[in-house]
């Protein structure tokens, strides 16, 4: 993938950023990837990161918690009570929600070994309140997702998972190419606008009157415009945000379609498509896909128990990445990237440690 990803930069609109995408995809993989399997010799290592990331990050939820409670828990107040620690609200929980399954793993493995388990407990109802009281919607969703993936892992589906969900994923897609019937989805411009009300956003996303979700859709429309134009290598990584405008449909525009921020696509999946073409988008689902049905395997092959609940944990990690990048670009991001390419190096060090009890 990074090999493509240099290709793609050579061709790239932007050459400059596509080249700066790729060093930031490298510095990304060399301490979260590399390093932890030149460097670990025993399983308990690689759990250690996220034993410590757990201990502080409860201690940052309290703080927001605490903060927010003088605010009455309102959405309103989301952004200002992360507050330094977190950009925003959707960064904050989606680096909670990505912690979560390891703060269950602990649990258990604690229950394992006979060790007091009460504070477990309390952190894990606290990193369930955080995330709930962030009020974002892709982090409160993936909760449930990770819940039925544990079933699908255990039961030995994940296969039969991942040919559903892209058999599903085709259709719709077709079926709103049709006669362009996506230009259904074209929002009401004077009623898509910003909520204060979860209970309103939730209505209001339902309705196609939310101003984030269908500024969304604005984007999806304007990058599949631009896979007419690059469909096989792509506009070049990073270049996103400097092309999109000129392929927009204007009646999906909103209030905030001026874009200050620079902000991606709001689809990972899609975004590798525009910026790196066909190609690195099948290259990207084959890894994710890899990862996926490797981790089950490994649930499945792995003797021991307490490797058994760091696997599944390490599975769901990922898949709440792949659910919440349905909507957000996370893998390029601070807080929610390293753990992309972290789990990862967690498989691939089990899947080697499987190799040597085999042999």
């Amino acid at each position: 993938h990074i090999f493509w990803i240099f290709i793609t930069a050579v061709n790239s609109t932007y050459p400059l950023i596509s080249f700066k995408f790729l060093a930031a995809k490298v510095w990304y993989i060399l301490p979260f990837f590399i390093l932890p399997l030149l460097f670990a010799k025993e399983a308990t290592e690689l759990d250690k990161s996220y034993r410590t990331l757990y201990i502080f990050l409860f201690i940052v939820i309290c703080i927001v918690l605490f903060k927010h409670s003088f605010h009455g828990f309102s959405f309103a107040a989301t952004y200002e009570v992360v507050q330094p620690f977190f950009r925003n609200h959707v960064s904050y929980a989606a680096i909670c929600v990505v912690c979560l399954p390891f703060v269950w793993a602990f649990f258990r493995i604690n229950k394992l070994e006979g060790k007091p388990n009460k504070l477990m407990y309390i952190i894990f109802i606290v990193f369930v309140a955080g995330i709930y009281f962030s009020f974002t919607r892709a982090a409160i969703l993936s909760m449930f997702i990770a819940w039925g993936a544990w079933y699908i892992i255990r039961r030995r589906w994940v296969k039969h998972a991942l040919f559903i969900s892209s058999f599903v994923a085709v259709i719709l897609t077709l079926f709103l190419s049709i006669d362009n019937k996506y230009m259904d989805l074209a929002p009401d411009f004077e009623k898509t606008i910003t909520h204060h009300e979860f209970d309103n956003l939730i209505e209001a996303t339902y309705k196609l009157e939310d101003i984030s979700s269908m500024e969304r859709v604005y984007r999806w429309i304007s990058g599949i415009e631009m896979l007419k134009d690059k469909f096989w290598l792509g506009f070049g990584p990073g270049s996103f945000y400097s092309n999109y405008k000129l392929y927009s449909i204007s009646s999906f525009q909103t209030y905030v379609s001026n874009n200050p921020d620079q902000s991606g696509i709001h689809n990972y999946f899609l975004m590798t498509w525009v910026e790196q073409g066909f190609i690195g988008f099948l290259i990207f689902v084959a890894l994710c896909f890899w990862l996926l049905i490797e981790g089950e395997n490994l649930y499945h092959t792995i003797p021991s128990p307490r490797d058994k609940i760091i696997i599944m944990a390490t599975n769901l990690g990922l898949i709440i990445i792949f659910s919440m990048c349905l909507i957000n670009d996370l893998i390029e991001t601070d807080k929610v990237g390293p753990f992309f390419f972290f789990n990862a190096a967690i498989l691939l060090f089990y899947s080697g440690k499987v190799n040597d009890i085999q042999n």
